[in-house]
């Protein structure tokens, strides 16, 4: 239980990586119109384990998350685990509120303490801005007057390193 949250991750994305490829791996027949038809795929099944081949159940895994987050951030235990279940399921209002504010958003990112929040940094606020924040299953603060959106930040950044 003690791992590091990258120690997990780096785990994971290695079986990841492993299963992608055996998945991709089709036995294809020969080409089309010499009389056979495709073969059916074949594909391995590939169980996530830890390093001593124990398949963790779904709450081992939050469990593993929660003490990342606790060893990460000073919160109580209800906190990090409530922080760590409303983060998993954050990623449709972050898209929602990339879109609805590409034209106005400077940067994104959670704070964490004292309390869980989401930071939207803008160059103004907007209608449709609003009411996609509206929606957020965590607080939401908005920090309005940054001179550039992100996509104009990077823009800049590209054009400096085109010159160099």
């Amino acid at each position: 239980m003690g791992r590091s949250i990258l120690s997990l991750l780096s785990s994971r994305l290695t079986v990841l990586l492993a299963v992608l490829l055996v998945a991709s791996v089709v036995a294809v027949g020969p080409a089309q119109g010499q009389g056979e038809s495709a073969k059916p795929v074949e594909r391995e099944v590939v169980e996530l384990d830890d390093d001593h081949g124990h398949t963790q159940t779904d709450e081992e895994i939050l469990e593993d998350q929660v003490d990342s987050y606790l060893a990460e951030f000073d919160v109580g235990a209800d906190a990090a685990r409530r922080n760590v279940l409303l983060l998993e399921d954050i990623g449709p209002f972050v898209a929602q509120t990339r879109a609805a504010g590409s034209d106005v958003i400077a940067g994104m990112f959670a704070e964490h303490v004292p309390e869980l929040k989401i930071v939207v940094l803008t160059t103004k606020s907007t209608a449709r801005l609003e009411a996609a924040l509206a929606d957020s299953p965590i607080e939401v603060e908005v920090r309005e007057g940054y001179a550039r959106t992100k996509a104009e930040a990077k823009a800049i950044l590209r054009e400096e390193k085109a010159t160099v």
